[in-house]
């Protein structure tokens, strides 16, 4: 592949601005003309009036246009050039961008001319970078559709524009990768918690492309805008994309429309860009940790290259080092090569970040306070069958609790109150079922005060099972 950093600049400006630009500086395209982005510039001098017959208006303190941008959101621009009575472009002293219209092209070598540049700092803010990670879920070794299990779109743990799917996100861009996986560990800690009810014997999380849906490994890189990344991206897809897809996409998302080579978006949560080419690629975090230092390492690399920097990259390891550490790039491939077959279809994400779901004994059906929840699984902790909890309205049942098998009268008493214990079917827990269900009013599913309630009655009706009572 042959590369060159900003190779429309020669189509809009002609060739003839190699010798103008230092090769220090960053030029950057908007919508309507290109932008000249300086580190630490000083003011221009009055010589771009005397040598282009323009006029620099410089006022000091005062401002510019008053009026104009005395409610508005863009910044006052602290310099105007003015040619045969046109405002052909602007500077700005505070963000160091300078703004030439299309048609007063031809100033822009005395323009450069007079700027004086010290490259001290990196002229874009501060990189950070974040990450959302699409799931297929496998649940006793069928995939199915997430949106069965996962009840919210808003968590770190959730689901996103394909229900089927679920997707783990960071909320916020971190500039150092560690953290950013740190921070994502939280995020698959929720779906850890959110799973934990679902009644089955094996849960996996699987990454990669995906074997029944196309799924996506998405990057976010905080700090830079679509417009200022357009040759970042080849440079990504080259360098990450294309190695991540080879060895862990699958054909499912080959087949699709989805993750094609220059996929990007502009944020929607900052000033950013969302690349979408890679598949699911968070395996574990040692894996997740170094793919996100080998996007941060290019990208650093790339602001920091002359603007007519070109190269024709080679396809081998040299083309990596020149923007990655070494290191880095050999880890990132052993990696990729262990989930490029075998392991991806069978390794489950949250074993392999130590998260393991435990299966419960106990699964809640219904509305259950969270509180109750968690109490009553740590007490009944030692359970050694299924039992499923659900829950009936206050109007059925005069307060008893019920349960799917036969010969059970007993009553559970609690603070002067007692709880009728009684053998009933009720729609699909019948006596038939391989699996205990015992229901419970609303009052004692949201009340923390009735929780040994709950706890004797699981107790008191398996020993009654057991004893044959």
């Amino acid at each position: 592949m042959k590369y060159k950093k900003y190779s429309q600049v020669e189509k809009i400006i002609g060739r003839d601005i190699k010798k103008y630009i230092p090769n220090t500086v960053k030029f950057i395209f908007e919508e309507t003309s290109p932008t000249i982005v300086a580190r630490n510039a000083i003011l221009f001098s009055d010589s771009f009036s005397r040598k282009t017959g323009g006029k620099v208006v410089n006022l000091g303190e005062q401002r510019l246009y008053p009026d104009r941008y005395s409610s508005s959101l863009e910044p006052e621009p602290t310099v105007e050039f003015r040619s045969g009575g046109d405002t052909v472009g602007h500077f700005w002293k505070e963000y160091n961008v300078l703004k030439v219209h299309r048609l007063a092209i031809y100033l822009l070598p005395q323009m450069i001319e007079n700027i004086k540049l010290e490259m001290n700092e990196v002229p874009f803010a501060p990189l950070t970078f974040g990450a959302d990670q699409e799931y297929e879920l496998m649940i006793d070794g069928t995939i199915v559709d997430a949106h069965d299990f996962i009840p919210s779109r808003s968590r770190l743990f959730g689901l996103d524009g394909n229900y089927d799917i679920a997707e783990v996100r960071t909320s916020t861009g971190f500039q150092s990768p560690a953290e950013l996986i740190q921070a994502w560990r939280e995020s698959l800690k929720e779906g850890q918690r959110i799973l934990s009810n679902v009644n089955a014997d094996e849960i996996k999380l699987l990454a990669g492309g995906g074997r029944v849906n196309p799924t996506g490994g998405h990057i976010h890189i905080g700090g830079i805008t679509k417009s200022q990344a357009q040759s970042l991206i080849p440079l990504l897809d080259y360098l990450f994309a294309r190695i991540v897809k080879s060895s862990v996409e699958g054909e499912v998302r080959k087949r699709s429309s989805y993750g094609k080579y220059g996929d990007v978006r502009s944020a929607d949560w900052g000033v950013g860009i969302e690349y979408r080419v890679a598949p699911s690629f968070f395996f574990d975090p040692e894996m997740a940790e170094l793919g996100i230092e080998m996007v941060k390492q290019i990208t650093e690399k790339w602001l920091n290259l002359p603007w007519d920097w070109e190269y024709q990259f080679k396809g081998g390891l040299e083309d990596y080092i020149l923007f990655v550490d070494e290191d880095i790039v050999a880890k990132f491939l052993s990696k990729l090569e262990y989930y490029s077959d075998y392991h991806r279809y069978n390794s489950d994400v949250f074993s392999n970040w130590k998260l393991p779901i435990k299966i419960n004994n106990i699964v809640f059906k219904d509305d259950w306070s969270e509180d109750v929840k968690i109490a009553v699984r740590s007490e009944l902790n030692e359970i050694d069958c299924n039992v499923i909890l659900y829950g009936y309205s206050a109007s059925r049942h005069m307060g008893e609790i019920v349960v799917n098998r036969e010969g059970i009268n007993d009553y559970i008493e609690h603070n002067d109150m007692i709880f009728p214990v009684v053998s009933m079917e009720i729609g699909d827990y019948l006596f038939s079922n391989n699996k205990i269900a015992i229901g419970f009013p609303y009052i004692v599913r949201n009340l923390s005060s009735l929780i040994p309630v709950v706890t004797k009655a699981v107790r008191r009706i398996l020993e009654n099972m057991k004893g044959g009572k």
